[in-house]
């Protein structure tokens, strides 16, 4: 597949990966309403939520959100301004450049989707061409892919303490040494606009 858009929008980065857990719904509309309808890189997300409710969630953000919202439930190739969710009970990854795809949760994952999972398999396709972003959430989910990223030359965010309802993520995630940039929410979309040099 040519991907021609790629040299039209952004010399950089190509691709944008969030995670988010408890607190998480609110924050990543926050995020995806400040980065305006133009925004130009595919979103990839990784959301915990509890089975049966991606699908009330992605409509959700739809109908907030001035972006097109996917729920993925087969390989996909991913496309500039659109955002996209894994299927209830599987994660989301990139198997290989611009193509998604969702991978079934078996009992002994922690987490579903995994942002440790879709963080890594970024980093594996996209590297030094990535944004990655950590939200608020309970637990460590996130904090070693979001490493792998940040190592693999990639630009990373944290959401900071005072902004989150559980700061438990994104204080892993930066104790990690993952985190280039710690933001409060409202700071977040602004300065990821500003990477591309949009703003």
């Amino acid at each position: 597949m040519t991907l021609k858009w790629l040299d039209q929008v952004n010399k950089e980065y190509a691709i944008l990966v969030i995670a988010a857990s408890t607190g998480g719904p609110t924050a990543l509309q926050t995020i995806l309403r400040d980065l305006g309808s133009s925004f130009p890189l595919p979103m990839v997300i990784a959301q915990h939520v509890t089975a049966g409710f991606m699908c009330a969630l992605a409509d959700w953000l739809a109908s907030t959100i001035p972006l097109p919202v996917h729920v993925i439930e087969h390989e996909t190739p991913i496309l500039p301004g659109h955002v996209y969710l894994p299927y209830d009970d599987h994660h989301l990854e990139i198997i290989r450049y611009h193509v998604v795809n969702i991978k079934k949760s078996i009992p002994i994952d922690h987490y579903c989707p995994s942002a440790d999972h879709l963080f890594s398999s970024v980093a594996h396709h996209y590297g030094s061409r990535a944004i990655g972003v950590i939200l608020t959430g309970m637990g460590d989910d996130g904090a070693q892919g979001l490493l792998e990223l940040a190592r693999a030359g990639g630009t990373t965010f944290g959401q900071d303490e005072d902004s989150c309802i559980v700061y438990g993520m994104p204080k892993m995630a930066k104790v990690h040494g993952a985190v280039h940039h710690e933001l409060p929410l409202e700071q977040l979309g602004m300065s990821i606009a500003a990477v591309l040099g949009k703003v």
